[in-house]
């Protein structure tokens, strides 16, 4: 039987672009409903050839930039390649994220929050759309100690590994994404139409999760493998700095958090976005506190505009460290006016008129800024002017707007 292993290898090979070898003598090639593929850089368990690519091609990339940044080709782990047909590594959706809060702490990455993880999407506030647990948890990253026996990994593999971990596929991260999207869009009533014109200006929501979700699942393979590789913590800032991944100086930095965490400060920030409407650039969100600002350079817009307190100075270097432009906006009044729309349209011009997102303590405040700013610069009429801020949830102050519009237009 060992003779068809270099035989059936070299046909599941030809399914993908990447040159696996066969496996050493004596190694198992199975586990579970999983193959084996060996890769320059990792041990692949994947359910096909296509899966095992795609995750040996994330690695490799973190391979190449800690071998750029210790001089020396970094030892290869063994990954779960995590398909969105794969059932979850543990079975019980609550039993898994005991899991993986254990192995977070097993790795001496420090426990994961307490709180439980929400399993559902706020589409608007005081409504949400119950979601599969299971669907959800596709979307973490997670590394393994390599002495817990939660999933009987083989042994054999885990001595030729310097670490362990599960990587959801990027298709799989898409998969996810897409069935969350479809979910909140179908319970909100979002035309395709809305969603297109909303591409133009910021790409396909879809798009910007997967690319959110994905750069949580580089940070918890770096995190995992730059842990076993015991490199100092110098060397470990470089590496961060040069895969670009999301760091503050927090002590709840997303360079440090799990996968979970930083997922979930992904979804929290994306459950009480207001996203723009009728071919406007801004988005707008609460403004996040302590380590859930780590979520704030997650999306496409090209600047972040602050609202919030001049004494916080912990988002404007989150934002300049993740290489986007950060804006102070001071409001003094209750409703902005003209003053306010037109630093907001200076803001907007100087960084391109690519999408921004505003951060803000009072949205309501901050749904008139816009309105204002689509009066006073856009050029709409107060009728127009009042419906985008009704659209960014300012609905009790319209009355104070409107008067505000008509004061400064004079």
């Amino acid at each position: 039987m060992q003779r068809a292993v270099p035989l059936l290898y070299s046909l599941l090979a030809g399914c993908s672009s990447v040159a696996w070898s066969p496996p050493p003598a004596g190694l198992p090639t199975q586990w579970r409903h999983y193959q084996l593929f060996v890769g320059e850089h990792a041990m692949v368990l994947a359910r096909d050839g296509d899966a095992a690519a795609e995750v040996h091609e994330r690695v490799a990339a973190a391979a190449a930039t800690i071998g750029d940044c210790t001089g020396k080709a970094p030892a290869g782990g063994l990954l779960i390649a995590l398909s969105a047909e794969d059932p979850l590594p543990v079975a019980d959706h609550a039993a898994y994220g005991e899991a993986l809060r254990r192995w977070q702490a097993g790795l001496g990455q420090g426990p994961s929050s307490s709180q439980p993880m929400s399993f559902s999407l706020r589409t608007k506030p005081g409504k949400s759309v119950d979601v599969d647990p299971a669907l959800v948890m596709h979307l973490i990253a997670a590394g393994i100690p390599k002495d817990d026996r939660t999933l009987d990994l083989p042994a054999e593999l885990l001595e030729r590994s310097s670490f362990a971990a599960i990587v959801p596929t990027d298709t799989c991260l898409e998969a996810t994404c897409t069935t969350l999207f479809d979910a909140a869009a179908e319970a909100e009533g979002v035309s395709s139409l809305t969603i297109t014109l909303l591409s133009l200006v910021a790409g396909h929501p879809v798009t910007m999760m997967t690319t959110h979700a994905g750069k949580a699942v580089d940070t918890v393979l770096y995190e995992t493998w730059l842990s076993a590789l015991r490199v100092d913590a110098a060397t470990a800032a470089m590496v961060r700095a040069r895969a670009e991944l999301p760091t503050t100086s927090n002590q709840h930095a997303a360079a440090t958090a799990s996968g979970e965490d930083l997922t979930r400060y992904v979804q929290e920030l994306w459950k009480d976005m207001r996203q723009p409407t009728g071919g406007s650039p801004f988005f707008l969100v609460p403004r996040p506190r302590g380590p859930e600002q780590a979520a704030v350079p997650y999306g496409q817009w090209v600047a972040v505009v602050d609202l919030g307190p001049a004494f916080d100075d912990s988002l404007p270097r989150i934002v300049a460290e993740a290489g986007k432009a950060y804006a102070p906006l001071r409001i003094t009044t209750a409703i902005p006016g003209r003053a306010e729309a037109e630093q907001l349209a200076a803001i907007h011009r100087k960084h391109g008129d690519g999408a921004v997102l505003i951060c803000a303590d009072l949205p309501e405040q901050a749904a008139a800024l816009l309105a204002a700013h689509a009066f006073f610069v856009g050029g709409a009429d107060t009728k127009q002017a009042l419906a985008v801020a009704r659209h960014y949830d300012a609905d009790a102050e319209l009355a104070l707007i409107e008067r505000t519009l008509a004061s400064d237009r004079n």
